[in-house]
């Protein structure tokens, strides 16, 4: 988490894999489970030693928790994908609990609950103005944020320099009064 290199002891459940690639694995000086991104992984040796999993640490429902992999508590979220949008986002599994409601005028309501709302902020940003945040609060404004910095380096802050004289007009064919 820190970028500094450690060497714990862990005991691997699974695999999660996705835009990047983790381990999930029990580490028992936290007593929790833990990604571990792949690429970051340089090398591994066995420790002669066994144990025994917990079934209550259940790889499926530790990645349900969140959207992606980043793991907090879980919100309610809703999102309303606009009519002209609804008929893609009905073929997405958006989280594996997500509820889908048809609405009257077209349009399409996606519920669950979950966690990673810069991973949710992220996903939204490439359906544009198609879909809109209902719930929670909270990611409309990770949303926005993102938003706003994506404007700012999309923006020039500084005006153009000044073209000189000279080179006004170039590649133009030349106007007459």
């Amino acid at each position: 988490e820190d970028g500094k290199r450690t060497r714990p002891v862990v005991h691997p459940y699974g695999f999660l894999h996705g835009h990047r690639h983790y381990l999930v694995a029990w580490n028992p000086k936290r007593e929790k489970l833990v990604l571990f991104a792949l690429p970051n992984i340089t090398s591994v040796a066995p420790t002669g030693e066994s144990f025994e999993r917990d079934p209550a640490h259940d790889v499926h429902d530790f990645a349900a928790r969140s959207f992606g992999v980043f793991q907090d508590e879980p919100v309610d979220v809703v999102w309303r994908f606009r009519p002209a949008a609804a008929a893609e986002a009905r073929e997405f599994v958006f989280h594996p609990t997500q509820q889908l409601d048809e609405r009257p005028d077209g349009s399409l309501v996606v519920r669950f609950q979950a966690c990673g709302l810069w991973e949710m902020a992220w996903h939204l940003f490439t359906w544009g103005d198609a879909v809109e945040i209902v719930e929670p609060a909270a990611l409309r404004e990770t949303y926005r944020g993102m938003v706003e910095a994506a404007l700012r380096v999309a923006t020039p802050t500084k005006r153009p320099a000044k073209v000189k004289r000279a080179e006004r007009g170039r590649g133009r064919p030349a106007q007459r009064g």
